[in-house]
């Protein structure tokens, strides 16, 4: 008779995945490490491996703080969004008075005119300067963590294990668990 495994434990064997991803929580400036077991890496790596490693990432990039959406840039934006909506609506009330007063002032109307294509370019330059910044920062962000990633990979040159960014972002790290069927991905930088 055959024997039984004492242990059902014993018949269960663990799927190494390919990879392993960790999603960025933007607003709370972390990578999601909740999945993570070691099992998911033939105990390679240990929870405190990973937690030790994306520390390395938070202290370089202060917790995204950077990127992050600030409260004072909304309060701006809503600010202007506001203003402008008032302007477009005080402009429009110009232009109907404009056009049913018989002998309207041209001057007042081509000033009115001015003034909206005029705040309309302040508003325009603001939003390409913000973007440009934000941008910039970006960059400098995934620089960082390419940083600690090629580090990190360096050192882990006796496992079987590469940590990878996606191509353009960095809203997530990869880590493969068979370097040979890594995509090769060139920077964006």
């Amino acid at each position: 008779m055959e024997e039984q495994p004492e242990n059902n434990h014993q018949l269960l064997e663990v799927r190494v995945p390919e990879r392993i991803i960790f999603p960025l929580n933007l607003q709370k400036g972390l990578y999601d490490l909740s999945e993570y077991s070691p099992e998911m890496t033939n105990h390679q790596l240990s929870k405190g491996d990973i937690e030790e490693f994306f520390v390395k990432i938070y202290e370089k990039t202060e917790n995204f703080k950077t990127v992050k959406p600030s409260y004072a840039a909304k309060k701006i934006m809503i600010f202007m969004g506001i203003f402008i909506l008032l302007f477009a609506a005080s402009l429009g009330a110009g232009i109907t008075v404009y056009l049913k007063v018989k002998n309207p002032s041209e001057n007042l109307m081509l000033a009115l005119i001015a003034l909206s294509i005029v705040i309309s370019l302040i508003f325009f330059i603001v939003l390409v300067s913000c973007n440009v910044m934000i941008n910039s920062r970006n960059k400098n962000t995934r620089k960082n963590i390419e940083e600690i990633l090629q580090e990190e990979n360096g050192k882990s040159d006796e496992r079987s294990l590469q940590w990878k960014l996606p191509k353009g972002h960095y809203n997530w790290i990869e880590l493969w668990n068979e370097p040979r069927s890594v995509p090769k991905r060139t920077s964006v930088l």
